[in-house]
């Protein structure tokens, strides 16, 4: 599942704390020690002078000694570290027992002089040291706590108005029409916010603009035809020799072109609520079967159907149209093959086993754009599948038509 904005801050806000609250422990757990190794040689170098001056008179006193020693020479694993011979303040690390030592060289006329001392003996141990790394890496956790559950805030202030935004446009896909395409309210006043809701909303006014332009052209279209078509018609239907084949053809295409513009006066219509109904059974196929035996016979397809009559919530001539295009198409590109039409509740299925591969395109002129809006109008899932020896055209009604058998019995 895809994250969010919020999300996403919070995460890289979590993953960066993470990573600070460990460089700062670390930063801390070292910083200490280099502190404590600071404050120990410095200590060093300011009690030197009389630690030596009571070295000389041998008035030393035991507490001195045990916690600074002072050498003419240093043991053998200690010298070997030591970098150079030159009077100054050193920290050493004996190898054997991996313990550190602050060594002070003073330069004396009997020769080198060494101070030693063990910085650990001036360091917190136990709880003293415990409870100073709690309240120091506590400290910088508790300032992470209260930064994250500002940054927690900010993101969600900060994603609020992209969430909403999302949900308007995926509610709008849901609808149809211009109730899609209004304009969208602005939320917030971040710069990148207003520019996405403004370019959105520029592109939701092109585009409710083109369907209106084009269901206005379809709409004049469509009543532009039906007048010099009604007075074609009338005067075919006058003429002589009505059963003459030329005259049998002219009469069907008038009629296709009168039903090619009912089609798009339907389709341009803004809602499809006063389609009503139409019961798709046997019955209603048989029209236009009938005008499509022509094609049929000319391709000498093997032509076969099983109806399961069905009632849809949809307008006859459309439903008409949009099996009648399916139909020519199989017919067109399946000569001497097989053409099945299967038809139930769920949907319907036209399969072409044999002929030639039908591409989906617009070289198949207006039909598959018909068939397109049609089930687009209604909601309908339209698909073609394309295999070497079969072509299966589906319109499914709901989703449970997913495997319907295509063989002819």
């Amino acid at each position: 599942m895809n994250a969010n904005i919020e999300q996403k801050i919070n995460r890289s806000f979590m993953i960066g704390a993470a990573v600070l609250l460990a460089c700062y422990a670390l930063l801390i757990e070292y910083g200490i020690h280099a502190l404590e190794n600071h404050l120990s040689g410095a200590f060093l170098q300011t009690v030197a002078p009389q630690l030596i001056d009571a070295y000389e008179h041998g008035a030393l006193s035991p507490s001195d000694e045990a916690q600074i020693q002072l050498l003419p020479s240093l043991p053998a694993e200690l010298a070997a570290q030591l970098p150079s011979s030159e009077p100054g303040l050193y920290n050493l690390r004996h190898p054997n027992i991996d313990v550190e030592f602050n060594v002070l060289v003073v330069a004396r006329e009997a020769g080198h002089l060494y101070l030693v001392q063990r910085p650990d003996l001036f360091e917190l141990e136990g709880w003293q040291d415990f409870l100073l790394d709690t309240l120091l890496i506590g400290g910088g956790a508790a300032l992470l706590l209260l930064s994250s559950l500002y940054i927690r805030s900010t993101a969600r202030r900060i994603g609020k108005p992209f969430g909403s935004l999302a949900q308007h446009l995926e509610r709008g896909s849901l609808e149809t029409g211009n109730e899609a395409l209004q304009p969208i309210p602005l939320a917030d006043d971040t710069h990148e916010y207003v520019a996405l809701v403004n370019a959105l909303n520029q592109s939701h006014a092109r585009v409710k603009q083109a369907l209106a332009r084009e269901k206005n052209f379809t709409h004049y279209v469509s009543h532009e035809f039906r007048t010099p078509l009604t007075v074609l018609k009338l005067a075919l239907g006058k003429m002589a020799q009505k059963d003459a084949p030329p005259m049998q053809r002219a009469q069907r295409a008038v009629q296709q072109m009168e039903n090619l513009a009912s089609v798009l006066l339907l389709l341009a219509r803004k809602t499809e609520r006063k389609d009503g109904r139409c019961l798709l059974d046997e019955a209603f196929l048989a029209p236009l079967l009938e005008r499509l035996a022509t094609r049929r016979q000319s391709s000498a397809a093997d032509f076969a159907m099983r109806v399961q009559p069905c009632e849809l919530d949809a307008h006859p001539l459309l439903v008409s149209c949009l099996i009648e295009n399916l139909l020519a198409n199989a017919f067109i590109h399946s000569v001497g093959a097989r053409v099945l039409l299967s038809v139930d509740t769920s949907g319907l299925l036209i399969s072409n086993l044999g002929g030639e591969t039908i591409d989906h395109g617009e070289s198949h002129g207006i039909g598959l754009i018909l068939v397109e809006d049609i089930c687009k109008r209604y909601g309908w899932q339209f698909s073609i599948e394309m295999a070497p020896s079969e072509v299966v055209a589906r319109v499914l009604f709901n989703k449970s038509m997913t495997d319907v058998d295509t063989s002819l019995t």
